[in-house]
């Protein structure tokens, strides 16, 4: 019993010492990130993107990695130790460099604004606006590539009647998301747009909405120039009435993912449906295609720009000036 009296206290004492060692060093690691903050004012903030479905591990990690926080792992106990470990919400944030452990823990538990600004750029993929939503935290990976495209939808949205999905019927363009928004509601919100910028120019063509947007999707990624579009257009258009392949090449990547069915060397005709969401532009110019007496053209890489061959003996030249 007396040797139990007398290891107790020790045991208790080394607890102490620990404790006052190693104390500043743990106040130290869980303070601001940056040590010296510059004498004219705070560091500017950092965007920082909590997606949808992020656990605490990757949030930590993010964290270190963009530098606003000295280590994942004390973030990780200090998260559990304050109880804030499951209440991290999704969305972007605006962090302060000079934030402690404790700031950040705060702020991410007080969640980010309400709304998301979200910018869809001409010729993305519904996979890439998927992962573009996600990333912002709008919904979770995946999400809307899940949503099918029921009898339902096609009653509410007449134009989707012969569309295999919904490639082609996201309208790019500015949207407004409330974070942690359901992937039917986004897709709603998309084809909504789509119904009041697009649907109707399409209609008054009475052209086939699957295969001017096929077209318009081809020519997004193909060719930048409005007038240039034109052209590309009526070369598609004449290659089609004389049974010749498209030969897209931004069709072969798009082929990759969702099959060879959509690759235009290796098939005739138009492929399946949209290789992506054209914008306005591009469906303009695929509604008034421009004739010529060329049958082949190249983008040149260093500028972009088109060229265009009558011959396909031309088209081998120009391939050999401008593809070196």
């Amino acid at each position: 019993m007396a040797i139990r009296i007398k290891i107790f206290p020790l045991v208790i004492l080394s607890i102490i010492v620990f404790s006052l060692l190693w104390l500043p060093y743990f106040v130290y690691m869980l303070g601001p990130a940056a040590d010296i903050v510059p004498a004219l004012g705070q560091p500017e903030s950092v965007s920082f993107t909590v997606a949808k479905g992020s656990g605490l591990h990757d949030i930590s990690g993010s964290l270190e990695e963009q530098k606003l926080i000295k280590s994942a792992q004390l973030f990780r106990f200090y998260a559990f130790l304050s109880g804030k470990a499951h209440q991290l919400k999704p969305g972007i944030y605006e962090i302060n460099p000079a934030s402690s452990t404790a700031e950040i823990a705060r702020q991410l538990v007080a969640g980010p604004a309400d709304e998301v600004e979200i910018r869809i750029l001409e010729g993305a993929t519904v996979r890439e606006i998927d992962a573009q939503l996600a990333q912002a935290g709008v919904i979770m990976a995946g999400e809307l590539l899940a949503v099918p495209l029921t009898s339902s939808t096609i009653t509410e949205y007449p134009f989707l009647a012969k569309a295999k999905n919904f490639e082609g019927f996201f309208f790019p363009d500015t949207y407004r998301f409330y974070y942690g928004s359901s992937a039917e509601l986004v897709v709603k919100t998309m084809l909504d747009t789509f119904a009041d910028k697009v649907a109707q120019i399409i209609i008054d063509s009475r052209k086939s909405f699957n295969d001017i947007l096929t077209i318009a999707s081809m020519l997004e990624k193909e060719v930048p120039d409005h007038n240039d579009r034109k052209l590309v257009a009526g070369i598609m258009y004449k290659r089609l009435s004389i049974d010749m392949p498209l030969q897209i090449d931004a069709t072969i990547e798009y082929a990759k993912l969702n099959g060879d069915a959509y690759d235009t060397y290796k098939q005739y005709g138009l492929p399946p449906g949209p290789i992506g969401n054209p914008g306005l532009d591009a469906i303009g110019a695929t509604l008034a295609p421009k004739s010529s007496n060329y049958l082949y053209y190249l983008s040149d890489p260093e500028t972009d720009e088109t060229i265009f061959s009558r011959t396909f003996e031309e088209h081998v030249a120009n391939k050999a000036k401008y593809l070196k």
